[in-house]
């Protein structure tokens, strides 16, 4: 799992946020050493500043989420830059706090310095999501920003074709590499981090976080449109 950040403009009455993005990549889920570097699916969060705090959230938050889905998290490697939101503080025991903490076990794996091809998939979805999203959409709340973005990121994981991958989308890669998985792994729809963190730097995740509330779907690869994916081709309804 490779985990990337990068900035959103303000736009309107929306002040400027954080992304948090995790691309989860099937060799670092499942070891499989014949699975190669097959990006399957990107998942999102966002705050109101980077901090070591939000990191740590967000990462328990998608080990929580992948814990539920079946996978083993000591099997799992993040990989990330050598940011201070992710080194964390040394402890006595030789242990790090906040990010590194919120893995669990599952492995930590930084970068080295300047090594910028191995952020490359990273790079290359965010400029995807920037692109097709980012430079595309207006929002007037953060209310419409989350549905518009909830949207999307079910849009890119579950039914838009990589010209890359065989025109499969991060599902179909999934379902060919491991048929059992459900379809719930890919549809933890993006919070805001912010709402989960306290002054003291501490956070909260609810024990049972909306995941499925955006379950009625009907998916056909299509092409993302402003405002919602091409009709006929994907609905989504809250529950």
């Amino acid at each position: 799992m490779r985990l990337g950040r990068r900035g959103v403009a303000a736009q309107r009455n929306l002040a400027p946020f954080s992304v948090f993005h995790a691309a989860i990549a099937a060799v670092n889920l499942h070891r499989r050493a014949d699975a190669g570097e097959h990006q399957i699916r990107a998942l999102d969060a966002f705050a109101s500043r980077r901090s070591a705090s939000a990191s740590a959230c967000f990462a328990a938050r998608i080990q929580a989420h992948l814990a539920r889905c079946g996978v083993e998290l000591r099997l799992l490697a993040w990989q990330t830059d050598n940011g201070g939101v992710f080194v964390g503080q040394l402890q006595n025991d030789g242990t790090r706090s906040g990010f590194p903490a919120a893995l669990g076990d599952s492995q930590h794996q930084r970068i080295p310095p300047a090594a910028h091809t191995y952020r490359s998939d990273v790079e290359t979805v965010h400029r995807l999501i920037e692109d097709e999203f980012d430079d595309l959409e207006t929002f007037a709340s953060r209310s419409e920003f989350r549905a518009k973005v909830t949207l999307y990121q079910h849009y890119f994981n579950l039914a838009r074709p990589n010209s890359h991958k065989g025109a499969l989308s991060p599902w179909q890669i999934i379902q060919q590499l491991e048929p059992r998985r459900p379809l719930h792994l890919c549809l933890l729809p993006p919070v805001f981090l912010d709402s989960y963190l306290n002054d003291q730097g501490e956070y909260d995740l609810p024990r049972h976080p909306q995941n499925s509330r955006y379950l009625s779907l009907s998916i056909r690869p299509a092409g993302y449109r402003r405002g919602s994916v091409e009709a006929g081709e994907m609905s989504l309804s809250v529950r």
